[in-house]
């Protein structure tokens, strides 16, 4: 199978433009093939009329004060990025550029750092063919109202907002297999019509339909029990060191590095 059936989608967001970028960057550097890399941006996809959830921004409290954030109604919670939503389109983007032959579409989050060739991921994804979806099942619980620039931190149950927000963060790197007929079932109306946290829990799958990658492709810097002793992408998901208050997290240095590199 050749790995430019595959493709990789990037979480874009205006307020992470440099962080977008060093990811982009950094996926470069450590791919052995020609896969293409795209980013998924909300206001495209508003623009093509493929997402037409409405949105609003609102006013939250945060910290004794407010800040504005993106809130989706449909969900009647607010979306911590641009992407939050968005990066469940990816497959739909991909079948215009590969149709549904074999393949598979990658998506990160635009606050990662890849430390070793991405091919490796696409390899085991094309040695499990059988799964809809692979993603690191973290248990991940926080425990934080906020993250970030004082974005609102999604937790499993959270009294702010409805419903349960279950498999957190396993939806912020995860494959897409764009052939496996259990994928027919995330249709447009789909995407536009449920809440985002049921989006987050896959619910277009059964639980046999998702396999799993393992943690170094999903490290979650600063998150207890979500660590990998030699990684092979790093996720800054409470926030990288482009954000002052976190300028001496994990693997702060490697990304001012590849930042450096990306410059020049």
């Amino acid at each position: 199978m050749a790995y430019g059936d595959s493709s990789i989608w990037v979480g874009y967001d205006d307020r992470e433009v440099l962080p977008y970028a060093v990811a982009r960057h950094s996926i470069k550097q450590w791919t052995e093939r020609t896969i293409h890399t795209h980013g998924v941006v909300l206001q495209d996809l508003i623009d093509e009329r493929l997402y037409t959830r409405p949105i609003e921004k609102r006013r939250v409290e945060r910290d004794g004060g407010s800040v504005e954030v993106l809130w989706d109604t449909i969900s009647e919670a607010p979306m911590s990025t641009q992407f939050a939503i968005s990066r469940f389109f990816i497959l739909h983007l991909a079948y215009r550029m590969h149709d549904r032959s074999d393949g598979w579409a990658l998506f990160v989050d635009c606050d990662v750092l890849l430390r070793n060739f991405v091919d490796d991921i696409f390899a085991f994804a094309h040695r499990n063919n059988d799964k809809a979806l692979l993603c690191v099942p973290h248990n991940h619980n926080p425990t934080e109202d906020t993250k970030k620039d004082a974005q609102p931190q999604a937790r499993v149950n959270d009294p702010r907002y409805p419903g349960t927000y279950s498999r957190k963060n396993w939806s912020s790197v995860m494959l897409l297999n764009r052939r496996h007929p259990a994928n027919d079932n995330l249709t447009i109306k789909l995407l536009n019509t449920v809440p985002g946290r049921d989006l987050h829990r896959f619910c277009w799958l059964r639980d046999e339909d998702i396999g799993f990658l393992d943690v170094k492709w999903n490290h979650l810097v600063g998150v207890e029990g979500a660590q990998s002793p030699d990684p092979h992408l790093v996720h800054f998901t409470n926030g990288g060191p482009w954000l002052p208050q976190y300028a001496d997290v994990e693997y702060a240095d490697e990304w001012r590095k590849a930042y450096r590199s990306y410059v020049r």
